[in-house]
């Protein structure tokens, strides 16, 4: 369940990310997405997996344990929905451009998916997205 004011809270985390380094294991596509959920809900997903890994392979390695990223969202959040079902706040699967999910948080225009890159923040089309998870 979210939280009061979530809106303002996931709004203060996108800002926080928008120039921020991608660090494996700390703010990478899966821990971003995590947080995101951590500051809407107050609920830490991601605490299992942070500092974890600090690599591209180590965190593939790190997730594959349990089943990939999208299997971790299934677990975490429940049951998938089409991305045409997708809301404020939800969290996306988005290709990677590799053989895995990338995820990113519906942006608060609910037209867009916000992910985590090289340097801050990048915003995909929602209608790039494969499917998403209700937050």
């Amino acid at each position: 369940m979210r939280i009061d004011r979530w809106d303002v809270a996931l709004a203060a985390y996108l800002k926080e990310c928008a120039d921020a380094p991608f660090v494996w294991g700390k703010r990478d596509c899966s821990l971003f997405a995590s947080d995101a959920v951590l500051a809407m809900t107050g609920v830490d997903h991601g605490a299992e997996y942070r500092d974890q890994y600090d690599t591209a392979v180590g965190a593939y390695k790190r997730l594959a344990k349990d089943g990939g990223v999208s299997s971790i969202a299934d677990k975490a959040l429940g049951d998938r929905i089409p991305w045409q079902l997708l809301q404020r706040g939800d969290l996306a699967a988005m290709e990677s451009g590799y053989h895995h999910d990338a995820l990113g948080v519906v942006s608060l225009d609910g037209k867009h998916v916000v992910m985590m890159r090289d340097r801050g923040t990048d915003i995909r089309p929602i209608s790039k997205a494969k499917h998403g998870w209700r937050v």
